[in-house]
């Protein structure tokens, strides 16, 4: 790499067991001849903990243990292997094919999709990063987040879009990375979960418009969505930013109430805002709702590929979750991430106009309404607890 300091960044650089950014650093010039591992690193780094700190000049021996050096992608380095062009180049045709961005909950950096999500807590994960083109960080909706706390993942990340800080009513304050300091229905002069959650996005906000950052955060909207939709615009909100985010949809059971909403909230907003759906759910009514209607929203994101194999479990057309065992030992990341990336496929095909009214009509037949919901769809509680 051109920049040794770069280079020790994408390494995984740390200092007293937290990441930093890496603002220069120095490397000896001598390399044993013949062979490729680079120089080793000696004298001084400049170091950030972050983007709102102030930077600090640090002995690189000071720094937490470098991972070894790996020559990434090896012998293909260079290039991609011909057995492998056409199976990119037709998971890529199949990601083309769909008008919804499907972002994937993922921390496993050995699979690549288009589209990735990573909460603010996992940030610590940079790797993943390069395992997709775009990426949001979420502010999380079972633990708070303070503005700083999920902006600084985002900028560590680098990530393309934020979700704003809002107070879901459903965090618990046990879980790592909780912080107890941002607004509660419990505090002096909120009366409710409702003026909570729009001071959580209030304080965002303005530290959103002091970073000049508006153009990268999406803006979480709380049941009920219309009069919230209302509180945001009265605010001038919906005038700064250009993609909202509809949550609190895992929490209705019914599929028909979810469809119902998002085409209530894209009535309210128009074409010119772009919407995503915070886990709309993947039943076959909803895949065919989308596939049927490309312009209702214009991303969302499913945790399924990840957990579902972690599980060892994987989800058939109608989404219902059977049991396939993963064999366990080294490298048993990689035989999921392979499951994972092939979910992703199947559920942006779904919902793209590739996948035909049969695929619809024979799954639907299977999934009675009055049977309880798939377990591709976890319960709250089970969800917040794993």
């Amino acid at each position: 790499m051109d920049d040794p300091y770069r280079e020790l960044e994408e390494r995984g650089a740390m200092f007293q067991g937290e990441q930093v950014i890496v603002h220069d650093a120095e490397r000896a010039d001598s390399v044993i001849e013949g062979t490729e591992t680079p120089p080793p690193f000696e004298g001084k780094a400049v170091i950030q903990p972050s983007p709102f700190e102030t930077p600090d000049l640090v002995d690189i021996d000071d720094l937490d243990p470098i991972p070894k050096y790996r020559n990434v992608g090896g012998r293909f380095a260079d290039r991609i292997p011909a057995y492998y062009q056409r199976e990119i180049e037709e998971k890529e045709k199949i990601a083309d094919s769909t008008p919804i961005d499907v972002y994937c909950s993922s921390i496993n950096p050995r699979w690549g999709w288009r589209w990735k999500l990573v909460s603010y807590y996992e940030a610590t994960r940079p790797a993943v990063r390069d395992s997709c083109e775009t990426l949001i960080i979420d502010s999380g909706f079972n633990r708070w987040g303070s503005p700083d706390d999920v902006l600084e993942a985002a900028a560590k990340m680098d990530a393309d879009y934020v979700f704003a800080t809002d107070v879901t009513g459903m965090e618990n304050p046990s879980n790592k990375h909780h912080n107890p300091d941002m607004p509660s229905p419990d505090d002096a002069g909120i009366d409710s979960q409702f003026e909570a959650a729009l001071r959580g996005i209030e304080l965002f906000m303005e530290r959103a418009r002091e970073l000049d950052i508006l153009k990268k955060v999406i803006l979480p909207i709380q049941h009920p969505y219309v009069d919230f939709l209302e509180a945001a615009d009265d605010r001038g909100w919906l005038d700064e930013v250009g993609y909202i985010a509809l949550g609190g949809l895992k929490r209705v059971d019914d599929v028909d109430r979810r469809i119902e909403a998002l085409h209530t909230v894209r009535e309210y907003v128009g074409r010119d805002m772009d919407i995503h759906a915070l886990a709309p759910g993947t039943e076959p009514k909803m895949l065919r709702e989308l596939r049927d209607n490309p312009d209702l929203i214009d991303s969302l994101d499913n945790s399924t590929p990840e957990k579902a194999p972690a599980s060892n479990k994987i989800p058939d057309a109608s989404w219902t979750q059977h049991k396939h065992l993963i064999p366990f030992g080294d490298d048993v990341s990689t035989v999921r991430a392979q499951f994972s990336g092939s979910i992703a496929v199947q559920f942006a095909h779904m919902i793209s106009p590739l996948c035909d009214d049969r695929t619809f009509e024979e799954v639907i037949e299977d999934v009675q309404d009055d049977q309880p919901r798939n377990d591709a769809i976890k319960s709250l509680d089970e969800w917040a607890s794993s």
